[in-house]
């Protein structure tokens, strides 16, 4: 049964309301990859190890769209992870993706749970795409990546700049704590046309007391023929929460070989409270066998300071918890396939 026909079983079984999509897909990605992965933690050797989400998460989704007339559209999206390895899907939750929305030639607004657009301007700037080992999730953790409880406006391209906005309802009821307490504010612009992209976002995040953290970040990268440049800048500071203040600089490129593409790129990150320091160095290659399966091999290796404790990230994985002036690395090799 092709992916088409499960889609319309998939349509058949939802109320009579879901019956009205013109447009329903089911989609997904299967990426598994064998890796040899150390902490560089005291008394740890090499790992080896069956990942899945190497390249790109390993997930499935269905997501679709209804015409409503005069130009405007209904549409939803639903997406939960699942891993290649073991067969498990996260008790089959959505918490990937999960909105409803109206969208027309201005662009959309959505409402529920989705990246901010602070990740997708980090995103932009990142010559891995937030895979493959080496890439720049290995900041994601200070951050927020995914706000629940979000109403996001994302216009459409204007001659190559596309706006983004989205505020998260903390929903807070104690009286104690401000009405704000547990929410976020998240705002960014992209540009990108011909070879040149340019890209920053500004947010704001409140814990559950009404303290805040302060996220911003610059980016941008330019295309020659077969080479590539991208890099950016990062700080996240939550001094008003009582922690810490990250910086992430990040700098690679990819040139065309053939078929496939050789990818390259330095990250590095501080911790101006801690003086933590870390630096990754990580080369990649990937190759298409065919429009939706590719093969990719990534190796990073990062560097430490006596003071720090960063880690390495794939798609989906880490290297592990990484102890103070430890230097993690990892190498993998692996197949992805999207449907």
């Amino acid at each position: 049964m092709n992916k088409s026909l499960i889609a319309v079983a998939i349509a058949a079984a939802l109320p009579v309301v879901g019956q009205a999509q013109t447009n329903v897909t089911m989609y997904g990605i299967a990426d598994a990859a064998v890796a040899a992965v150390r902490t560089g933690n005291p008394g740890t050797k090499n790992t080896i190890r069956l990942d899945s989400g190497t390249q790109s998460t390993s997930r499935w989704g269905i997501r679709g769209t209804e015409e409503l007339g005069g130009g405007l559209k209904a549409l939803f999206n639903f997406e939960a992870q699942m891993t290649v390895d073991d067969g498990t899907a996260g008790g089959l939750n959505f918490q990937r993706r999960s909105f409803v929305g109206l969208g027309s030639t201005w662009g959309h607004v959505q409402l529920g749970r989705d990246y901010t657009p602070s990740f997708w301007s980090l995103l932009a700037s990142d010559t891995f795409g937030y895979g493959l080992w080496g890439n720049t999730l290995s900041y994601a953790n200070f951050y927020a990546t995914r706000y629940s409880n979000m109403i996001e406006f994302r216009s459409a391209g204007w001659g190559g700049l596309e706006l983004n906005a989205a505020y998260s309802a903390g929903e807070n009821t104690n009286s104690a704590f401000p009405s704000s307490a547990g929410s976020g504010m998240d705002i960014s612009a992209l540009y990108n046309a011909g070879p040149l992209l340019l890209t920053g976002a500004y947010q704001v995040n409140k814990n559950i007391t009404g303290k805040q953290q302060k996220v911003a970040s610059l980016g941008g990268g330019f295309n020659v023929g077969a080479f590539g440049l991208k890099g950016g800048y990062s700080q996240s500071d939550s001094k008003d929460q009582g922690g810490d203040k990250i910086k992430m600089f990040n700098l690679g490129g990819t040139v065309k070989v053939g078929a496939g593409e050789v990818l390259a790129q330095y990250i590095r990150l501080k911790n101006d409270r801690t003086s933590g320091k870390g630096d990754t160095f990580a080369l990649a290659y990937t190759y298409p066998l065919s429009r939706r399966t590719n093969i990719h091999a990534s190796l990073a290796v990062h560097r430490n300071n006596n003071e720090g404790n960063f880690g390495i990230n794939s798609s989906a994985t880490s290297a592990g918890t990484i102890t103070n002036g430890s230097d993690p690395r990892a190498f993998a090799v692996g197949v992805r396939h999207t449907f």
